[in-house]
C-alpha cells in the first residue's frame, strides 16, 4: 500500500523540483565529461513514476529499467557498451544496467556499489550532485575497459526526464 502512495502522489513536477535552474545541464555536463576517453556511452533516465500500472503489476524498478533500457537502444552501441543509470523518483530507486560487452569486465557487484552510494550522497549533497558524481564513476569504470579515443557519440547525452 506504501508503494502505491508514493505513486500516486509523485509525478513530473517532483522530477522538475529534483532538476530546477541548470541542474539538467549539470547533469548534461557530467554525462559529455564522463563519456571522455573511451568508447563507452551512459543514458541517464530520470523518471517520477512508471504509472500505478506498473504498482499494481508488481513490476520492480530494476523491471523498468531493463524495459527502459530497450526502448532507449542503449544495447545497441556498436561496441556493446552502453550504460543506463536510471533514477526512480517515487521510490528513490537508483538501477545501473550495463550491456553485454560490460559482462565479465565490471561485476554486478560494482554497479550495486554506485546505486548506493548515489543514494546515501543525495542525502549529504543533494540529488545532482550525487548524480553527477556517480555518471562520474560510471566513465571511470567504462575508461578503464574501453579506455582510448571515444569513436563518436552513439547516445544522447541530455537527460531524459520521463513521466
Amino acid at each position: 500500500m506504501d508503494r502505491l502512495f508514493k505513486h500516486a502522489f509523485t509525478g513530473r513536477w517532483h522530477v522538475r523540483q529534483l532538476l530546477k535552474g541548470s541542474a539538467s545541464s549539470e547533469i548534461t555536463r557530467a554525462v559529455t565529461a564522463a563519456e571522455q576517453g573511451h568508447s563507452g556511452q551512459i543514458r541517464v533516465v530520470i523518471e517520477g513514476t512508471p504509472g500505478l500500472h506498473h504498482v499494481l503489476q508488481g513490476r520492480t524498478a530494476r523491471q523498468r529499467a531493463l524495459q527502459i533500457f530497450g526502448e532507449e537502444l542503449v544495447w545497441d552501441t556498436e561496441r556493446n557498451n552502453g550504460v543506463l543509470l536510471y533514477l526512480m523518483v517515487a521510490e528513490r530507486d537508483a538501477q545501473i544496467i550495463a550491456d553485454r560487452g560490460l559482462n565479465g569486465k565490471v561485476s554486478g557487484e560494482q554497479w550495486e556499489d554506485l546505486c548506493l552510494a548515489l543514494e546515501k550522497r543525495v542525502e549529504k549533497s543533494g540529488f545532482v550532485q550525487a548524480v553527477c558524481h556517480t555518471v562520474g564513476g560510471i566513465g571511470a569504470l567504462l575508461r578503464e575497459h574501453f579506455g582510448g579515443a571515444a569513436d563518436h557519440n552513439e547516445l544522447p547525452d541530455e537527460v531524459l526526464i520521463r513521466k
